[in-house]
């Protein structure tokens, strides 16, 4: 029986899930970022993510993270998670866990997911759009890659004058779409702080 580890590397969150070969989810595990940390403490929340999901049957991690890679793995740009940009994460990851390791824009996992499993399947050409920390889109097929990264547009269209973000400050609307001001926003609108 052959097992894969896929991994999200979000801006808040790092969530690792363990699947077969039919695609069925096995077991789960999340640890936050910690993005405001040093590079190498956020490498060791990646690998501890993936050895509590590591068994002898797994020969695969797939790795979705928001940002840019250049084809070599080195990240281009990560703009949740700013100190990880210049480290070849992909390298780091297959040196530290003996696996193949395949690396690639949230988004576009996020697509080619739906094309496979979801609400695109059978579909030839898919777009998807992702709201995590940031607001994120991604299409298959996928232009390969490169750091102009066609296609793809991250915090796209920011509302310049804002909206209150729960701290005294304002944030554009884009940057506001989720995580942490978002859920401060709703429960401000709904009367609750």
């Amino acid at each position: 029986m052959s097992l894969v580890i896929g991994l999200d590397i979000g801006g808040t969150k790092i969530k690792g899930i363990l699947m077969d070969e039919e695609s069925r989810v096995i077991n789960s595990y999340e640890l936050p970022t910690e993005a405001e940390k040093p590079a190498r403490k956020i490498l060791a929340n990646i690998l501890e993510v993936v050895n509590n999901l590591k068994t002898e049957h797994v020969d695969k991690l797939g790795v979705s993270v928001a940002g840019f890679s250049l084809p070599n793995g080195q990240m281009a740009y990560m703009p949740n998670v700013k100190h990880l940009e210049g480290i070849n994460l992909r390298r780091v990851l297959e040196a530290k866990t003996g696996l193949r390791v395949y690396l690639d824009n949230d988004a576009n996992c996020f697509a080619l997911a739906e094309q496979r499993h979801g609400a695109a399947r059978g579909c030839q050409n898919v777009i998807g759009v992702i709201i995590g920390t940031g607001v994120g889109t991604g299409r298959v097929p996928v232009r390969q890659p490169g750091p102009a990264a066609a296609g793809e547009a991250h915090r796209p269209a920011v509302e310049t004058h804002g909206v209150d973000d729960g701290t005294g400050g304002r944030r554009g609307r884009a940057l506001h779409a989720a995580g942490r001001p978002a859920g401060h926003h709703q429960r401000a609108r709904a009367g609750g702080h």
